[in-house]
């Protein structure tokens, strides 16, 4: 319960309900005091630190953060440091003294560096950069720029690189897979063959109608289980090959993007055009999450393919899964100034496979988003009837006709440019149906054109 509060009273900050969100957090902090449960309690404490922060309260934040870093350095919790002293560097950065900021900076990137985590290293330059030059030493954020885009362009690159060969592995996996059934079944079908015969010299002249009939229908079924298998293989390399088409065209611009970035970004950095490089930095934010949603649509498919998923069950509390899909969407929803209504109850729990829900919610998410105009609403709530939970995710977008409707759960090799022109991969409402039916999950769809679309998930 500890962890729902927290999680609510975060997302209400993230929209800037300020007070709200303190109330939510402060009960968090109590619940976890009740419970013994420290880590949730420094947790609280840390949050109720960036509430007083944001409130100009910084000597409370102060106190707050100082306690959370006393006992992440009592219990040596290397990453934890680096978050606490990030958040008393920020603190300081506001307060104006600049160099406790650099102090708390450089702690907080010690931390990261004995953790290997290079994001965060990442993220702590970006703050140096800040901060160096309001304190106008342009000398040492030039520095710490130049280390900034060392590890952008290291993570970026290695994380692209990782996907595609795994994604280019399992494909010629199922591929191989798919040919040594074949071969093992043509060798099984040559070694009947030969059994068979063998038994027509042993067995008595009586028993060759019957050895003979017998031959002729194990033949008719191999034949039709290898004619199976290739149809089966031709359906399997004819989807790839529109997948490969996907990834080929639809990768082309957000990499393009990503084409001499640093050399791009020094540039304007020396030019002083800090408009330009904020719009391009928007740019390749927006690319990245393109790339970012094709990815996982993709590898959502490839586990699709495989035989035998093991689906594993078990109570999931669906505010706070919805809490957390919704957070990497924050930047498209504020970017397209959609309000999102996250009406849902914290009390409503549901059994299903957390993978499995977790895919199903951010395609919707996605797709309610990316249809839907500039200062829309997306409303998401709860309702139960018996012994069924229905989580209704409603849109005020473009909408659908009742023949996209009939047809949205199957696969397209290409999809709807969103009302931003988003793309996407055509993989998205058929994953949802694919999912949805692994786990019971009844999906039902209303749509009007022009005034939006709803989806209920019946659990």
């Amino acid at each position: 319960m500890a962890g729902a509060y927290l999680g609510y009273g975060i997302n209400l900050m993230n929209i800037d309900k300020i007070s709200e969100s303190k109330i939510y957090i402060t009960k968090a902090l109590q619940v976890a005091r009740e419970n013994n449960d420290i880590k949730n309690e420094m947790l609280a404490i840390n949050n109720l630190g960036i509430v007083d922060e944001l409130s100009g309260d910084y000597s409370s934040a102060l106190a707050k953060y100082n306690i959370v870093r006393d006992h992440n350095e009592k219990v040596k919790d290397t990453i934890a440091l680096a978050y606490i002293y990030t958040d008393l560097g920020s603190l300081y950065t506001n307060k104006k003294d600049y160099p406790k900021a650099i102090e708390n900076f450089q702690k907080s990137l010690y931390f990261y560096e004995a953790v290997h985590n290079p994001i965060g290293m990442k993220d702590i330059y970006n703050e140096l950069i800040k901060v160096y030059k309001l304190n106008g030493n342009y000398k040492k954020a030039m520095e710490c720029s130049d280390q900034y885009y060392i590890l952008n362009d290291s993570i970026n690159n290695l994380a692209n690189i990782k996907k595609m060969t795994e994604m280019s592995m399992g494909f010629q996996h199922e591929k191989d897979l798919a040919l040594k059934e074949q071969t093992y079944n043509q060798e099984l079908k040559r070694q009947n063959l030969f059994k068979l015969a063998m038994a027509f010299v042993i067995f008595l002249i009586s028993l060759m109608f019957v050895i003979s009939y017998r031959a002729y229908n194990l033949k008719k079924r191999t034949n039709i289980l290898i004619s199976k298998q290739n149809e089966n293989l031709e359906i399997l390399n004819a989807t790839k090959d529109k997948l490969f088409g996907i990834i080929g065209h639809d990768l082309r611009k957000p990499a393009t993007s990503f084409n001499g970035i640093t050399k791009k970004v020094n540039f304007l950095i020396k030019e002083n055009d800090f408009e330009t490089l904020n719009k391009f930095g928007n740019e390749i934010e927006k690319n990245a999450n393109e790339l970012n949603n094709l990815i996982d649509n993709l590898l959502g498919w490839s586990m699709l393919q495989k035989d035998g998923i093991k689906l594993n069950p078990q109570k999931i509390n669906l505010f706070s899964a919805v809490a957390e899909v919704l957070e990497p969407f924050q930047s498209m929803a504020k970017e397209k100034n959609i309000t999102i209504h996250n009406e849902i109850s914290i009390d409503n729990y549901v059994e299903v496979d957390e993978q499995s829900l977790y895919i199903i919610l951010r395609n919707l998410i996605h797709n309610a988003l990316k249809f839907t105009n500039k200062s829309g609403n997306l409303y998401l709530n709860t309702s139960r009837e018996k012994n069924r939970i229905k989580l209704i995710i409603r849109d005020t977008g473009i909408g659908m006709t009742n023949s996209e409707i009939s047809e949205m759960f199957n696969f397209h090799s290409a999809s709807t440019k969103g009302t931003a022109n988003e793309k996407g991969t055509g993989l998205g409402m058929f994953i949802i149906g694919q999912w949805s039916k692994l786990n019971n999950i009844k999906v039902n769809t209303t749509s009007e054109k022009g005034v939006g679309t709803t989806f209920e998930l019946v659990f």
